[in-house]
């Protein structure tokens, strides 16, 4: 194991203030030889023992995402789901350059959504819906190419949306609902051809979106 992945596996332990259920007990420096084995939800790749995959999902963990996940280099699933995280989502999550899938949903983030997770090329998966993200959707989320699923309903998004989300041509689920968008629904979204599904209900833009797929 590599001590710069321990650091950072350490730093973000430190940074959850309540593990109800002790889950995380073992999550410990005198502990690190075991990181592969015995860790909860910890993944880490053979033979380098470099970690690839952290899934902490709805075991009740309270406290904020730490920075220190941004320097997890060979990350690849990032799945936080169900817990009660708050604070924002760090711009430099922008530097897990492998990463796959990231599923912050249904926690109590906030904030804007970083412009920098644009820069996650290989990004199949995008869920942060059901939070309190607030804000605009940054354009920069187009240059996922090849994002497949981007979940961002139940937060508090307002602003249009960007056409920028029309370049996604790989996208297959696009969930935008509960959240007060305002403005037309961008035609560009009707490019985005493997699309079998589209949720853009409960805000101010139903009639746009019965214009687009007319």
């Amino acid at each position: 194991m590599g001590t710069h992945d321990l650091d950072a596996l350490l730093s973000f332990r430190k940074s959850i203030t309540s593990d109800r259920y002790g889950i995380l007990s073992n999550w410990t420096a005198e502990n690190s030889e075991n990181i592969c084995s015995s860790w909860y939800g910890v993944r880490c790749r053979k033979g380098t023992k470099r970690v690839v995959a952290i899934e902490l999902v709805e075991i009740f963990l309270e406290g904020t995402l730490s920075p220190s996940l941004g320097d997890l280099s060979l990350l690849q699933s990032l799945n936080l789901c169900g817990n009660f995280f708050t604070g924002i989502i760090p711009p430099n999550f922008g530097e897990l350059r492998v990463l796959r899938a990231l599923n912050l949903s249904l926690n109590s983030l906030s904030g804007s959504i970083p412009a920098e997770l644009g820069l996650l090329k290989v990004l199949g998966t995008l869920d942060l819906s059901v939070n309190m993200h607030s804000g605009s959707i940054p354009a920069e989320l187009g240059q996922l190419k090849a994002l497949r699923t981007l979940d961002l309903s139940g937060n508090m998004l307002s602003s249009s949306i960007p056409a920028e989300l029309g370049l996604l041509q790989r996208l297959e689920f696009l969930a935008l609902d509960d959240n007060s968008f305002s403005g037309r629904i961008p035609r560009q979204l009707g490019n985005l051809t493997q699309l079998t599904h589209l949720s853009i209900s409960r805000d101010n833009m139903e009639k746009s979106l019965q214009a687009l797929v007319v």
